[in-house]
């Protein structure tokens, strides 16, 4: 097992703010851990059991609170379990295999066994992202459709932004590190949303992020993507780069359609609806390589 956490203080501070989101989450929930061969796994579940199911992993340094406000709308529609990643900042076993192991797909595929789910849709972001098309590449079956925010995978971390975030972090100026993610606004933003960054600025200070890249897919390994997989990014990501994720993913994948948002960086909020109209979409309708950018 391995201790993300700087201090035993830190990993306190963060999982008591983590216990009060969860004991306000908007819709009615089960809350549960579930046993795998790779690690316990944390688990929201909400919605109808008569609805698909819809699984939701979140980003790096990260849990599910990311999916706070999403989830009132997508609990409407489906069977939503949001998943607590494993070696991350959630209350998931706290265990790194390396991103190449197998371990990953494994996990989620015994997790859904544990669950009784045979297939699911899958929204992921960034991580997450990342962690839905390896699902989806091994065990394309199961995965009934993907939906992508900002995903890793599709292109190499920038340099730029590994040595930014090093500068305002040795200086301690984390609302820069912010305004890099939020595509250089720094304006218009909801007191939901704000309250949402100083937890995960709470997150930042006091847990150790993974210092592994994560690897890119190659396209025969996209072309295992047989289900409908929509992509979302930012022009202004400065994470990842948007046109050469959309390049990469359309070129081995037909069937995926991208947005790119012109004005948005690596942090996207609000497409519950987005999510629900393509999750609702029969799979013959999605047109091949549909690439459009548009705002918010």
């Amino acid at each position: 097992m391995t201790n993300a956490f700087k201090t035993e203080e830190g990993r306190q501070l963060v999982f008591n703010r983590y216990k009060e989101i969860l004991a306000n989450w908007p819709v009615k929930n089960k809350q549960y851990s579930v046993s795998t061969s790779i690690g316990s796994t944390f688990i929201i579940e909400s919605g109808r059991d008569d609805k698909p199911s819809l699984i939701l992993l979140h980003g790096s340094v990260s849990n599910s609170f990311t999916w706070f406000t999403d989830v009132i709308e997508l609990s409407n529609k489906f069977k939503v379990f949001a998943v607590d990643v494993i070696g991350d900042a959630g209350l998931s076993e706290m265990v790194r295999p390396g991103y190449r192991s197998g371990a990953y797909e494994k996990w989620l595929h015994e997790l859904m066994g544990a669950l009784n789910i045979e297939s699911a849709h899958f929204a992921g972001i960034s991580l997450g992202g990342w962690m839905a098309i390896n699902f989806g590449i091994h065990f394309p079956r199961m995965a009934r459709s993907i939906f992508l925010i900002s995903p890793g995978g599709l292109s190499r971390v920038k340099r730029s932004f590994l040595w930014k975030v090093l500068l305002y972090s040795l200086s301690g100026n984390k609302r820069k590190i912010f305004i890099l993610l939020n595509g250089g606004k720094d304006n218009g933003l909801s007191h939901q949303f704000k309250s949402a960054m100083a937890f995960t600025g709470l997150i930042n200070k006091h847990f150790k992020p993974r210092t592994d890249e994560l690897p890119v897919f190659k396209s025969e390994e996209l072309a295992q993507l047989t289900m409908p997989v929509m992509l979302v990014f930012g022009a202004k990501d400065c994470i990842f780069n948007a046109d050469e994720s959309a390049l990469l993913l359309t070129g081995a994948t037909p069937q995926a359609e991208v947005i790119i948002y012109p004005d948005a960086g690596h942090i996207i909020v609000d497409q519950s609806e987005k999510m629900i109209d393509f999750f609702e979409k029969p799979s013959h309708n999605i047109q091949p390589n549909d690439v459009t950018k548009h705002d918010k």
